[in-house]
């Protein structure tokens, strides 16, 4: 997708073409046969051997080199429309053409970067095919993994792995476990990946809960040692050094967490973007999408969560992650006779589910009984919910509304432990 032209320096131009050109001929590339391909010097007199010399090793902190694409690109773009602006301009104030031949010109020039700039981005279905074709045998090889899993097996027999690019909605009223799963399927995109050496770089925008109560849950998933007795202090000497263990243990585990509280989408899809080129990561959880702040005054909250469905769809895209986003049914779904909530109970309207490529729903039957005991005059009807919350006592409901390429309608029971 790049080209010599699309750098601001007559250096940096030749340096790529010169780089371009020795890949090309299948040579390898080395500093010795670079140097061959250029001028001795810089045009401020330093050997060019080492001039490359400090670009190489300055380079090996600066991430992947995909992740500067868009950058460099984008920057090529402005200075092109700067450059049009300007002589449009000239052009107008000189009196020397007609202000329509102003305007066409300038259009046609501004056509000429739009074209050139999205056109790189168009692959034939040859090239694409080639793509999937390659990822299949890495994949195949071993050598690397497609997607994540979420670690509930259930779950992963009817979703299949999640594949970076995809919008991944987790639907679930308040205190039904939604930021619990979020949290663990995080973790589990975060375990060491198939060379275990290092794990897939994840963030997590909780709007909601502050970055301690997150981890509080973590640390009580490692060392099932409960929350409540975390912040009340209620822990013996073994239990305590148990926690600073597993603090220590987390260190290592390639996991951010932005607990600022309510943002808009805008620095939501900012801070997602610096981590992608500080960290590359691979994976975001944003929790939840009725807490994002609205941009711009005249939008109701549903125009908010419109725009920041779609936008998130193509962050996920151009980013290549996973977006995870949490999102609520309506009140009048929760009305209804039963725990279980449809895609079209969606906070928000059905764009979240247009956006998505996954809606996955979870729900704790027991705790939605419990808020709905009839009265002890009625004894069959109170035997009966009374062997309904038993039978639910420490399990969630989990329901795919939405699957990429699998059956929809799907609901499974699964362990849930609330106080881990």
């Amino acid at each position: 997708r790049l080209r010599p032209d699309h750098f601001s320096t007559a250096l940096f131009q030749q340096v790529y073409s010169a780089v371009s050109a020795i890949c090309n001929e299948g040579k390898q590339l080395t500093l010795t046969m670079l140097c061959s391909r250029l001028p001795e010097e810089t045009e401020d007199g330093t050997p060019m051997s080492a001039y490359l010399a400090v670009l190489l090793a300055n380079s090996e902190d600066a991430g992947a080199p995909d992740n500067y694409i868009d950058t460099v690109v984008d920057a090529w773009a402005r200075r092109k429309i700067i450059t049009i602006g300007e002589a449009a301009v000239k052009s107008a104030t000189a009196e020397l053409k007609h202000p329509l031949d102003v305007a066409s010109e300038t259009e046609a020039a501004l056509r000429d970067v739009i074209g050139v700039s999205t056109a790189d981005q168009v692959l034939s279905i040859g090239q694409v095919a080639d793509l999937a074709v390659r990822e299949t045998a890495a994949a195949y090889q071993g050598r690397k993994k497609i997607g994540f899993d979420t670690g509930v097996l259930a779950l992963d027999e009817i979703i299949g792995p999640l594949i970076p690019g995809d919008l991944i909605s987790l639907l679930g009223s308040s205190g039904h476990g939604k930021t619990a799963l979020a949290t663990q399927i995080l973790m589990r995109a975060s375990s060491p990946s198939l060379d275990n050496t290092k794990g897939n770089t994840s963030f997590f925008i909780s709007q909601e809960m502050t970055g301690i109560q997150i981890v509080r849950r973590v640390l009580a998933a490692e060392t099932q040692i409960q929350t409540r007795a975390q912040r009340s202090g209620s822990v013996n000497q073994a239990e305590y050094e148990q926690l600073e263990s597993c603090a220590t243990d987390l260190r290592r585990w390639p996991i951010f967490i932005d607990g600022t509280g309510r943002q808009s989408m805008s620095q939501i899809a900012n801070k997602c973007r610096s981590m992608k080129r500080l960290h590359n990561i691979s994976f975001v959880a944003i929790d939840h999408v009725r807490l994002i702040r609205s941009s711009n005054p005249r939008w109701t909250e549903i125009d908010t969560i419109t725009n920041a469905a779609m936008e998130l769809k193509d962050l996920a895209k151009d980013i290549d992650v996973v977006v995870l986003l949490l999102a609520q049914p309506t009140r009048e779904s929760q009305k209804r006779e039963t725990w279980r909530v449809r895609d079209q109970d969606i906070f928000g309207g059905d764009v979240v589910k247009q956006c998505s490529e996954i809606l996955i729903s979870v729900s704790l039957p027991e705790k939605w009984l419990r808020q709905r005991e009839p009265s002890e005059q009625d004894g069959k009807v109170r035997a009966t919910w009374l062997a309904d919350c038993d039978s639910w006592r420490d399990r969630a409901e989990i329901g795919v509304l939405k699957a990429r390429d699998g059956e929809d309608g799907l609901w499974r029971k699964v362990i849930f432990d609330k106080e881990r």
